[in-house]
């Protein structure tokens, strides 16, 4: 008898399939408390974010404006751009400021962010900046910089200002190009 019904346990697992907790002879045997998915897995979620997406919306289109050169009016001004880079450089270098290579490090990033936002103020759309800022140490040394763009001269323009204080230099640059 105790031979018959484990040949019975064993041929009911392998059986059940729609009412039952399994899907096929190969997997495991789930627990009884469960219904239909293994909890385990009806808690994964995906990695790639494709379980939690936003609905689909309207796509949004855009027509060309054709447009070559910026409207009057919101073409790049460079002697406003020279203030902001004048502002912020010296905002940020004190009179009394000698270098120091960490604070270097720190600033100059941060000077290049605060000159990126301010520039978005002067209301030139469809400009795209290009911000550097160099900071070294002046100590009997010459430095050279050069820089070389292929761009519109009509349009595009740049901005930069040197400023420099006991043993340490700053140069700040912006390149403004239009989009077309």
């Amino acid at each position: 008898m105790l031979g018959k019904l484990k040949a019975m346990a064993k041929k009911a697992s392998i059986s059940e399939t729609e009412g039952g907790s399994t899907m096929g002879p190969n997997l495991r045997r789930m627990s009884h408390f469960s219904f239909g998915r293994r909890p385990s897995m009806a808690s994964r979620g995906s990695i790639s974010g494709t379980s939690y997406t936003k609905p689909p919306g309207p796509k949004v289109r855009y027509e060309n404006t054709y447009r070559f050169t910026p409207k009057d009016g919101e073409k790049f001004k460079s002697s406003k751009a020279k203030e902001i880079l004048k502002d912020v450089v010296t905002s940020y270098i004190n009179k009394n400021e000698t270098y120091d290579p960490n604070m270097c490090k720190k600033s100059a990033p941060t000077m290049c962010d605060i000159i990126q936002e301010k520039l978005k103020d002067l209301q030139s759309p469809r400009y795209k900046y290009v911000v550097q800022v160099l900071m070294g140490q002046s100590s009997d040394q010459c430095l050279r910089s050069t820089s070389r763009c292929l761009w519109n001269t009509n349009t595009d323009d740049f901005a930069e200002f040197h400023y420099s204080v006991n043993d340490m230099f700053v140069s700040a640059t912006v390149y403004a190009v239009f989009l077309e």
